[in-house]
């Protein structure tokens, strides 16, 4: 993730905006950094700080795209619950413990690496 992005996300984080006339970044060849940091009430970042930023950037990106794809599987099966759906005790039940775990899956997970491990079940073959 670009300086830019960290830094705005840092900016953002603590309810600022960027603004080219209190922020400057430059790159002299060694990669970029802050020159110029005239933020009044807020402490020019470190670099430990903007890469926790970061991380909180990576792991929302990733657990957002988790969602979407267990919310698809969970639309997909909606019309399993539905009161007149001719299925089995047994049937039912499996759908019913197969969107359990669905809606379930993100809980726990902390970092980009623990979403990223998360392998979404299939939909049950009834």
């Amino acid at each position: 993730m670009a300086l830019y992005e960290k830094v705005k996300l840092y900016l953002e984080a603590n309810s600022r905006s960027w603004d080219d006339s209190t922020v400057a970044l430059q790159n002299d060849g060694d990669g970029d950094y802050i020159k110029t940091w005239n933020i009044d009430g807020l402490n020019k970042p470190t670099d430990a700080e903007l890469d926790a930023y970061e991380e909180t950037a990576n792991f929302n990106i990733a657990i957002n795209n988790l969602r979407k794809e267990r919310n698809n599987l969970l639309v997909q099966t909606d019309w399993y619950i539905l009161p007149d759906v001719p299925l089995t005790p047994a049937e039912k039940s499996t759908m019913m413990n197969y969107r359990a775990t669905l809606r379930n899956i993100t809980e726990g997970l902390q970092t980009a690496e623990d979403v990223e491990a998360v392998a979404l079940p299939g939909i049950p073959v009834l």
